[in-house]
């Protein structure tokens, strides 16, 4: 719940407005006269207008998306405010400020997610085929290799080890007649 600069509430008492310290009068400007300050330019409001909504963004964007760690909620926060800037004059107050704020918010958690989900498929990386500009009748530059797959080197490393393994389990002279003839290509007779 928000509550007003200023208001205490307290469990025994009703809720009572106590006076703002005069550091906070500059802070407690109304949300009008901070947007058209910084509409006209005016870098402390642009400062007043950060330090009284970055929290509340910070805590809207990081409530999003479990997904989110502190430095993703920085750099979306950045672009948040970065649009901010670049829009202000499209604000109409339609809506509260923090409305508005909050839906840009939104919308910048929602590309970084897309973002970051399109880097994990490689989607921001630019695919260059290495066949590009060859004509048919010129080799290709990498050809096949004639060495197994790491694939089919795994599975014959798993299985070399499950073998092993049984063969610990054997007696002595089974182990040995096993590895005479099957590990070392011995002819028995």
């Amino acid at each position: 719940m928000l509550r007003p600069r200023g208001v205490v509430i307290d469990q025994e008492l009703s809720s009572t407005a106590a006076p703002l310290p005069a550091a906070d009068v500059s802070t407690s400007a109304s949300e009008a006269q901070i947007i058209a300050e910084c509409r006209a330019g005016n870098t402390a409001a642009w400062d007043s207008l950060f330090d009284k909504y970055y929290a509340t963004v910070a805590r809207f964007v990081f409530q999003l998306s479990g997904d989110f760690s502190h430095e993703d909620t920085e750099e979306i926060c950045q672009e948040t405010f970065l649009s901010v800037v670049r829009n202000l004059s499209s604000f109409q107050g339609r809506s509260s400020f923090q409305t508005w704020l909050l839906r840009i918010a939104a919308n910048k958690a929602m590309d970084y997610r897309e973002k970051t989900r399109a880097a994990k498929r490689g989607g921001n990386a630019v695919h260059i085929s290495i066949d590009a500009g060859r004509t048919d009748d010129e080799p290709p530059i990498d050809p096949p290799s004639g060495n197994p797959s790491p694939d089919s080197l795994l599975h014959t490393a798993e299985t070399y080890q499950l073998v092993r393994e049984s063969l610990d389990h054997l007696g002595e002279p089974c182990r040995e007649i096993i590895e005479l003839r099957y590990f070392r290509r011995v002819k028995l007779r």
